[in-house]
């Protein structure tokens, strides 16, 4: 099933993969760090179900590649209005991704 994703505020995409221990924050609970903000969960690879509710990642390959984004998990915030990345990087606990994150936000 193809599916669309229209960025219409500022929106934190988060690169995660399977058997990622870094990743399980993510995947596991809510991320109300990033109130404010649309959250997508990416990944270049499939999920078993038991690991995440069906649905809540997003498998797009080809969007990981040409994003370039090679490295799980790790985090970009996009602003449409600007039309551009505002900020990247490792994300090793959604905490520690607010507290960087929230200078970009103004």
């Amino acid at each position: 099933m193809r599916v669309t994703v229209t960025f219409t505020q500022r929106t934190i995409v988060l690169a995660v993969k399977p058997n990622c221990d870094g990743c399980r924050d993510f995947l596991s609970g809510p991320l109300a760090a990033f109130d404010g903000l649309d959250v997508v969960l990416v990944s270049a690879t499939p999920f078993v179900e038991d690991v995440v509710s069906a649905g809540r990642v997003l498998v797009a390959p080809e969007w990981m590649a040409q994003a370039r984004i090679v490295a799980a998990p790790s985090y970009t915030v996009i602003d449409p209005s600007e039309g551009r990345v505002v900020t990247e990087g490792v994300a090793f606990a959604p905490s520690q991704v607010a507290r960087e994150i929230a200078t970009h936000l103004g």
